[in-house]
């Protein structure tokens, strides 16, 4: 089983705390991931349909080291590129009023 989840509210004086959790089964969340890795997809995470909208804290059930990688080390290189060139434009418009 995969699961996670979320502490939605506690009471001190009553000494509770209530929690969301969600379960899933391992065979069926791998052979979907499975599923999408083929198609080339990096997976980041496993939510649960109703989660999808609660994007402050969305329960996650995919173990963190069966996450891909969020970024290729080109698209790094092709971030880092854009912001230098962002960074040169602004000072050549700043040197060089128009």
């Amino acid at each position: 089983m995969y699961f996670d989840y979320r502490v939605v509210s506690r009471d001190a004086t009553a000494a509770q705390v209530s929690v969301q959790l969600a379960v899933a089964r391992r065979d069926l969340v791998d052979a979907r991931v499975e599923q999408v890795r083929a198609l080339g997809a990096s997976v980041q995470g496993v939510t649960v349909r109703d989660e999808v909208a609660n994007a402050i804290a969305p329960l996650d059930l995919l173990p963190s080291e069966q996450r891909g990688e969020r970024e290729s080390s080109r698209e790094r290189v092709v971030q880092r590129s854009l912001a230098v060139l962002v960074v040169v434009f602004l000072l050549i418009a700043l040197i060089l009023p128009l």
